[in-house]
């Protein structure tokens, strides 16, 4: 990530461009978030350049996924694969600012988890500095810690996914306010013109719900799945309703984000409950042949910059 060539990402040469420029920037200017601003402006004070700017992002998207990885994933390597095969890993090359956003709140699930709502709140609005859609992450913590047995946790799920279904309008006309100046106007228009690519809909739909059939198969009952694993079922169908509602408004897909890498620890943990060997491996190459399919057809068309990756020929 880190020596990739500005071209790779169809983003990053703009971001690039803003951060030459972030000297000159007002930490209140409507156009990008104040924290990203002055992210860029501490970057500029010791003095590093654009490959430096490329280095710390890369550093800290990189570090931050790797870190919660580590902490909740049961097959490490398999989770990694999970994150390639979603497209987080080639969202991470060209969406910056919110990549940046992304990887704070996998720290604010970390302090949901532990119950320290002080740390969660400061980190989702400083993630919320970031990229304003971070906020749709603030109510997880009730989520995670409101005292629900499963079965009540797993209705709410369904209700909230009613509810942003039925208040697609509503949560469009508020990009408006959740959004900087150029989400609010020309942005909109493009997403509402684009539309949204029907794969990863299917993709992430095949993905959570086969971790139910997991469950089915090895007669796995609720009160006996790891709380984590539970907690990342509900991320992970919030992250297919988001999807979902994308259809329509293809701006709304950017909330999924905050909820995807959920999926990639929930996949590789679920196949660990089978006891054989060759049962999780067969499942595992399942995975990987269908991942690696949605991966070559969602990117092929060179919509993200991706597909024709090039290290920078400068730094050699």
């Amino acid at each position: 990530m880190a020596l990739r060539a500005p071209t790779v990402g169809n983003d990053l040469e703009r971001y690039i461009e803003q951060f030459s420029s972030a000297q000159y920037f007002d930490v209140g200017d409507s156009r990008t978030e104040a924290g990203y601003v002055v992210f860029l402006k501490i970057l500029h004070f010791f003095g590093l350049g654009k490959r430096g700017f490329i280095v710390v992002v890369s550093f800290i998207v990189s570090g931050s996924f790797s870190w919660f990885f580590y902490k909740f994933s049961k097959n490490l390597a398999f989770t990694f694969l999970m994150h390639v095969l979603v497209g987080l890993f080639a969202f991470s090359l060209t969406g910056i600012r919110q990549s940046l956003a992304v990887s704070l709140t996998l720290f604010a699930f970390y302090f949901a988890v532990r119950n320290q709502i002080i740390y969660f709140i400061g980190i989702v609005i400083l993630a919320f500095t970031f990229h304003s859609s971070a906020l749709i992450f603030m109510p997880i913590y009730f989520l995670v810690k409101y005292k629900l047995n499963n079965y009540k946790k797993i209705f709410l799920v369904i209700c909230i996914g009613f509810f942003l279904a039925f208040a697609n309008q509503y949560l469009v006309s508020s990009l408006g306010f959740l959004s900087t100046e150029k989400y609010s106007n020309s942005y909109l228009e493009n997403s509402k013109a684009s539309g949204l690519n029907i794969l990863p809909i299917i993709f992430q739909f095949c993905l959570v719900f086969s971790v139910v059939i997991i469950w089915q198969i090895k007669n796995i009952k609720l009160m006996n799945i790891d709380a984590n694993d539970l907690i990342f079922t509900f991320l992970s169908f919030l992250s297919v309703i988001f999807v979902m509602m994308a259809i329509n408004l293809s701006i709304i897909s950017r909330f999924s984000f905050y909820f995807t890498p959920y999926i990639c620890v929930l996949i590789p943990n679920s196949i660990e409950y089978f006891d054989r060997k060759d049962t999780k491996r067969i499942l595992q190459i399942l995975v990987c042949l269908i991942g690696s399919l949605f991966f070559y057809m969602a990117n092929s068309n060179g919509v993200l910059k991706i597909d024709n990756y090039e290290f920078d020929n400068d730094i050699f």
